[in-house]
């Protein structure tokens, strides 16, 4: 079963360009995770364009809910802009939620930047113990400015355990209400230490 699951990782890591051009843009995630620590990678056709980290604690349960918060360090490349965000998590069953606060400014002394909130829905489902698919949908509004609606994004997703300690995660993109409306195709590498 194992020839399976390499098989269907090799296809979504290589089929993912040969689609690039039916679609508005494709990026690639690298993450790498180790305990509560995670550092990530995000890339365009263009090269790499954000790099980040964060740290996860304080999981805890809230009735039948699981939850815990995330706190995250990222340089977008593009803009010189250097972001700080706060999440917290829910998840109860297939079902999940964030809410997060970010703050993110190109100045380097951190000072003019804008606060956003941006909260995320999504429910997963387990085909096997390697293989499952999610929906998700957020949307994000700009605090620092009178809660103005900077608009949302969905996705759908396809994590792929190639091994115990790598994922592979072709996914579909697209904005709404006001955001790009273009159709993004993704893939992400996931490493597990």
């Amino acid at each position: 079963m194992s020839k399976f699951y390499t098989i269907a990782a090799m296809l979504a890591l290589f089929g993912t360009p040969v689609l690039a051009d039916d679609f508005d843009a494709t990026t690639y995630t690298l993450s790498a995770t180790s305990g509560a620590l995670d550092f990530n990678v995000d890339a365009d056709d263009s090269g790499i364009t954000d790099i980040s980290a964060g740290v996860s604690g304080l999981e805890h349960s809230l009735w039948a809910m699981q939850a815990g918060v995330r706190g995250e360090l990222s340089y977008n490349l593009d803009s010189d802009g250097v972001g700080l965000r706060g999440e917290y998590n829910v998840s109860y069953v297939n079902l999940y939620g964030t809410a997060a606060v970010e703050y993110s400014t190109s100045d380097a002394s951190l000072k003019g930047g804008d606060w956003m909130f941006e909260p995320t829905v999504g429910i997963s489902y387990d085909f096997t113990d390697r293989i499952s698919t999610y929906a998700e949908a957020s949307y994000a509004w700009d605090m620092s400015n009178s809660w103005d609606s900077l608009g949302g994004t969905v996705e759908i997703g396809m994590p792929i355990a190639v091994t115990n300690t790598v994922t592979l995660t072709p996914s579909l993109s697209r904005g709404f209400s006001g955001a790009s409306e273009d159709w993004n195709a993704n893939i992400a590498a996931g490493i597990q230490f």
